[in-house]
């Protein structure tokens, strides 16, 4: 699974055009330019809230047909 770590403004144009998945958001709280976006700890990963806006993204996988 390819996979990374980016800030929110790097994430939302390929998260918008549906090329990646993010799978979580680290802070305390959503971000405001991502609501739609959990945060790590809602999912059960305490200890990973920073203050800086980042995101962890998976690339979507192409079902062949």
């Amino acid at each position: 699974m390819q996979s990374g770590f980016v800030t929110i403004g790097e994430a939302l144009p390929h998260t918008k055009s549906g090329c990646v998945k993010p799978l979580g958001v680290f802070g305390t709280g959503r971000m405001p330019l991502a609501p739609q976006i959990s945060t790590f700890t809602k999912h059960g990963f305490k200890g990973h809230e920073h203050r800086r806006s980042a995101a962890y993204l998976r690339r979507r996988l192409r079902r062949k047909r």
